[in-house]
């Protein structure tokens, strides 16, 4: 007899049907005047047949860069249809066990360009041809183009499979470019998504610019939370001193939509004037990384909040800001100001966060000048790393103050090469305190009876930083940093191992600098040598491999990240583990290990993988820890089937092994 379904059964079902909004299966309404290269009448058609369901806009903070397309849902499902949005010419694929994973690059007659990633597989066809190139080397990673091979697609055609490569959970990556190969949101192209529901303003920052800037009487970025609901917000009255600048944490959602989404445009007004707009249109691919400009950097470091600035910083290049003759940032003589902040998602549902901003006279304490014996400060010794109470300093480009009234106590400051009896001494126990950092190119100085240099670097120059006694070394190349910085560098050695410390960390790199310690002769030869992030919490410690190559008797890496290194060297060889022979869900075979090396990490790129003495390409899933046998037509034996296993880690230690498995 039929039972009816409870209401706990189907509300499942009833999810599903409520978050599959319908899309329009072509998007039209294009954004000509943004986009002139696309013709009238072009369309993009809706990528996949996984759902109508957008997971994730354009221009959203990721680990390290602007988000550059919108997500697709596949319900943590795999093996979804992917078709090409509009006719084209496959133009390049990328495989990559990080990043895009499996990805299709399509070119359009307009030459601009369709991007498909974290794709399970490919159509046949082009699997068939990316083999045929990668078995000739046997290797795992490609990315080629294949324009050559003239592989066309009209829009609507299966071109590949959703999946989860290159990072989780399964979802499809839809991007769009230029002819530029520039990212530009697929919203502009006509996209479109059922929205009546405006974005959500959560919280203010303000941050201190100028060497005498305080908010609320802090030298420290505040973050305030603001009151309201709907699309009205306030945030009350900030008292600011000197040149600041604001930001805002706010978020988009769609109708029937879970996923919380990234604001289209920004707009921050002073007493009716526009001081900053910007709009996620399009930006540079090769300066993805401004995100770090755009996003408050230390709050997003420490907390992982993304306030977006609504001031433009130094060095940021990014596209997204409208020319309003003013750069953002709010520098008023003292008085009181009404600021009004509007966030609006690109269908035009727009709130606002209203507030004062009164601004009061700087109160800045003068250093005072003290008599120091030679004695008492010569040259410093920095043997000991950066001081403890270094954490206990607010650093920017330009100045530094006290993070708390406790410690530190006072810093003293001296210019390397004078024989002066005198000093500047500071007090940073009162908050009004900074030191200013841009008049000299090289400090000495002293924090709590702990020493330490600071280096003025400057972007478009190279730097070369060196210890005393010349073993350990840090060179800024000209594209190294974004802004001027001024930077601290310290080293130690303990029990005979050295230790390489720079800092501060509230400010992003741009494409890393050189590392480089010089070996002892007694190191020279010795195997599995690294160079190595450390990283200590607590009573914990562990160990990043940074890479390291060795030359005249140098180990060098180049680093994106401030902090402690050292160099270690790695024998012990990677572990494998739980042999498996299994078929995935589209009737394909593989066989897989669990890998592991807890040092330098597994190099996939050297290992090997035979199954019955047949060669496949090892391909590497970081997430699950595995190493996978890939080959076309493969099919296992039922019972005893060779495994064997060629791994090795990135410091070069070999392990073989082989397993009997069945299938």
């Amino acid at each position: 007899m039929f039972k009816p379904l409870g209401f706990i059964q189907i509300l499942p079902i009833i999810l599903i049907l409520l978050l599959s909004v319908p899309f329009q299966s072509e998007a039209q309404n294009i954004d000509h005047k943004t986009l002139p290269f696309l013709k009238p009448g072009t369309s993009y058609l809706w990528p996949t047949n996984a759902s109508d369901y957008m997971s994730a806009t354009f221009g959203e903070t990721r680990a390290a860069h602007f988000h550059a397309a919108i997500d697709v849902g596949t319900w943590g499902q795999q093996g979804f249809d992917v078709f090409a949005s509009r006719d084209g010419i496959i133009s390049r694929i990328g495989i990559s066990p990080t990043g895009y994973g499996n990805v299709i690059y399509m070119k359009h007659e307009d030459g601009s360009y369709s991007m498909y990633a974290h794709l399970r597989d490919f159509v046949p066809k082009l699997r068939t041809l990316v083999d045929s190139i990668r078995f000739q080397t046997y290797r795992a990673n490609f990315d080629q183009n294949l324009e050559s091979y003239d592989i066309r697609y009209k829009k609507g055609d299966l071109i590949a499979f959703s999946g989860d490569t290159g990072i989780g959970p399964p979802h499809l990556h839809f991007e769009l470019r230029t002819p530029s190969n520039n990212p530009f949101n697929p919203l502009l192209a006509g996209v479109r998504v059922p929205d009546k529901v405006p974005p959500r303003i959560t919280g203010i920052s303000v941050e201190p610019i100028s060497f005498d800037a305080t908010v609320n009487g802090r030298k420290s970025i505040q973050t305030i939370t603001t009151r309201g609901s709907g699309s009205n917000f306030e945030f009350g009255t900030i008292t600011t001193s000197g040149t600041v600048g604001l930001g805002v944490d706010a978020s988009d959602r769609a109708d029937a939509m879970r996923n919380v989404y990234a604001v289209y445009e920004l707009k921050l007004t002073i007493n009716d004037s526009l001081y900053f707009h910007s709009k996620a249109d399009s930006f540079d691919i090769t300066k993805a990384r401004m995100m770090f400009l755009d996003r408050v950097y230390p709050v997003l470091r420490q907390q992982r909040k993304g306030y977006q600035r609504l001031f433009i910083r130094d060095g940021n290049e990014n596209a997204f800001y409208e020319d309003v003759g003013h750069n953002g940032m709010v520098s008023l003589p003292p008085g009181t100001y009404q600021a009004k902040i509007e966030a609006a998602d690109y269908f035009g549902n727009r709130s606002t966060a209203t507030g004062r901003i009164q601004v009061i006279e700087p109160k800045v304490t003068s250093p005072v000048i003290v008599d120091l014996q030679p004695s008492e400060y010569e040259i410093p010794d920095i043997s000991n790393g950066l001081p403890s109470s270094f954490k206990n300093l607010i650093w920017t480009n330009d100045w530094v103050a006290s993070a708390s009234t406790s410690s530190p106590k006072n810093i003293t400051i001296r210019t390397p090469g004078s024989y002066s009896n005198e000093g500047l001494f500071y007090d940073l126990t009162d908050q009004r305190t900074t030191v200013n950092l841009r008049n000299a190119s090289v400090l000495y100085a002293r924090l709590d009876n702990e020493d330490m240099i600071i280096h003025r670097v400057i972007p478009g120059q190279s730097t070369t930083l060196r210890s005393p006694d010349l073993r350990m070394t840090i060179e800024f190349r000209p594209n190294s940093l974004y802004d001027t910085l001024s930077v601290v560098f310290a080293w130690k050695e303990k029990d005979g191992q050295y230790f390489l410390e720079t800092g501060p960390s509230h400010e992003p790199l741009q494409t890393g600098y050189v590392l480089r310690f010089l070996l002892p002769d007694s190191l020279l030869s010795t195997p599995g040598l690294g160079i190595y992030q450390v990283n200590q919490s607590g009573n914990n410690t562990s160990y990043n491999y940074g890479g390291g190559i060795i030359s005249n008797g140098s180990i060098q890496t180049i680093t994106t990240n401030f902090g402690i290194y050292t160099f270690r060297n790695d024998t012990i060889p990677p572990e494998m583990s739980r042999p498996t022979i299994y078929r995935r869900s589209d009737g394909k075979w593989f066989a897989s290990v669990r890998v592991s090396d807890n040092m330098s990490g597994v190099d996939f790129t050297l290992s090997e993988f035979y199954v019955n003495e047949v060669r496949g390409i090892a391909e590497y899933d970081p997430f699950g820890s595995r190493l996978i046998y890939h080959l076309p037509g493969f099919s296992p034996k039922a019972r005893d089937n060779e495994l064997r296993i060629l791994l090795v880690d990135r410091a070069g230690n070999r392990n073989t092994e082989t397993f009997r498995v069945n299938r």
